[in-house]
C-alpha cells in the first residue's frame, strides 16, 4: 500500500505504523479509520463500514486484537444493470445503491458491519442502522425514528441530530450542505465533515460547520488520535484546513490558496470523491488560478483572463467555504 502524501490532492491510503493497522490492512483502505480512533476513546458508542467479504475473516481478527466486536448485517452487490428509474418510492432511496443479500451468500461484494466496544451496543444499535430497501420495484423507507435512534449510537450531538432529522431532505433540498452552512459564523475545521469519506474529525453532518458541541468532540478525538498516531493527526488537520467549492454531497471540489470575499486566489485543487460523481469541473479549475463565486455563477480566471464560467443551477449549489486558519 502507498503512504499517503499531503498536500497533492486527495491522499492514497495511510498505513499507520503501529496503532490500528492491522484494521487498515484488513480492509485495504484507511476510509472511516478515525471513526476506528473514535470508538476506542469512547467518544463514539457505534461504528458501521464496509469490508470486501474476502476480508472478513483478516478484519474480524483485526478487530478482536482491540478489543472490538464485529457484527455482519448483510452483503452489498454491485450489479451493473441496476435500474430504479420505474422504482415507486424512489425519492427515498439513498445517493449509493447496490444489491443486496444475506450473509454467507455466494457473491463477491462488501460486507456492511457493525463495530463496537460492548456487545450489548452492537446489538442494541444495529437494528437502527439499516437501509431503505427496494423490493419488486417498491421503496420500503426507513422511519424518521430509526434514523434518530442510529444518530444517537453513531454518537451524534442532539443538535446535530435534530438538524439531520429535519432537513436531510434531498429531494427538497437542491445541496442539504447549504443549510449547515447558512447556520455557520466563523467555519471551524474541526467541524468540516466535507471530508468524512477520506480524514476528518467527525462523520457526521453538522448542524452548522462552528457547531460547538461537534467541535468538542472532535478536539478529544484529535487529541486522542495525536496520542495514538501523531502523523494521522496531522494528516486530518492538513486535508481539513483547506477551502472547498460545494455543489453538494460528495462533489466537492478542493482548493489551497487565499479567500478574499467572494473570490479565490489558488495554487492547487482536487476533486474529493470520485465514488458517485465525475469531477465535472476538475479541468476547468485546474487551468486557472483565481476565482469568483456569485449566486449566479463561478468565474474562474488565469490571474485577470476569464477562461471560463460554471452557470449555476441555484444560488446555493457552488458555494464556497473556508476552513484555512
Amino acid at each position: 500500500m502507498k503512504e499517503i502524501t499531503v498536500p497533492d490532492g486527495v491522499p492514497n491510503t495511510y498505513m499507520p505504523k503501529n496503532y490500528l493497522r492491522e484494521i487498515v490492512v484488513a480492509k485495504e483502505s484507511d476510509l472511516t479509520l478515525f471513526s476506528y480512533h473514535a470508538v476506542l476513546a469512547d467518544l463514539k458508542p457505534l461504528l458501521d463500514d464496509w469490508v470486501p467479504v474476502e476480508r472478513m475473516n483478516l478484519f474480524e481478527k483485526a478487530c478482536k486484537k482491540y478489543g472490538l466486536f464485529v457484527s455482519k448485517e448483510s452483503l452489498f452487490i454491485d450489479m451493473p444493470f441496476l435500474d430504479t428509474e420505474k422504482t415507486i418510492g424512489k425519492k427515498y432511496m439513498t445517493t449509493t445503491k447496490k444489491f443486496c443479500a444475506p450473509i454467507g451468500s455466494n457473491y463477491l461484494g462488501i460486507v456492511h458491519v457493525f463495530v463496537s466496544k460492548t456487545k450489548k451496543t452492537l446489538l442494541d444499535g444495529r437494528g437502527f442502522g439499516w437501509y431503505p430497501l427496494a423490493i419488486n420495484g417498491r421503496v420500503i423507507p426507513k422511519t424518521r425514528y430509526d434514523h434518530y435512534k442510529f444518530g444517537e449510537f453513531l454518537g451524534y450531538p442532539k443538535c446535530c441530530i435534530d438538524f439531520f432529522w429535519k432537513y436531510n431532505d434531498h429531494n427538497k433540498y437542491a445541496n442539504t450542505l447549504f443549510l449547515p452552512f447558512k447556520n455557520t459564523k466563523k467555519p471551524n475545521f474541526m467541524c468540516n465533515t466535507l471530508t468524512k469519506d477520506s480524514h476528518s474529525y467527525a462523520y457526521h453532518i453538522p448542524c452548522s460547520f462552528d457547531c460547538k458541541n461537534t467541535a468538542n468532540l472532535a478536539s478529544m478525538l484529535r487529541e486522542f488520535i495525536y496520542l495514538k498516531d501523531p502523523k494521522y493527526g496531522q494528516i486530518i488537520d492538513k486535508c481539513t484546513k483547506k477551502i472547498f467549492i460545494v455543489f453538494k454531497e460528495r462533489d466537492i471540489y478542493g482548493f489551497e490558496g487565499q479567500v478574499n470575499g467572494n473570490e479565490l486566489n489558488y495554487n492547487n485543487c482536487y476533486f474529493l470523491d470520485y465514488a458517485l460523481y465525475p469531477a465535472k469541473y476538475i479541468e476547468l479549475f485546474k487551468k486557472g488560478n483565481r476565482l469568483k463565486v456569485t449566486d449566479e455563477r463561478i468565474i474562474i480566471y488565469s490571474r485577470s483572463k476569464i477562461l471560463s464560467e460554471i452557470k449555476k443551477e441555484r444560488p446555493e449549489t457552488g458555494f464556497m467555504i473556508s476552513f484555512g486558519d
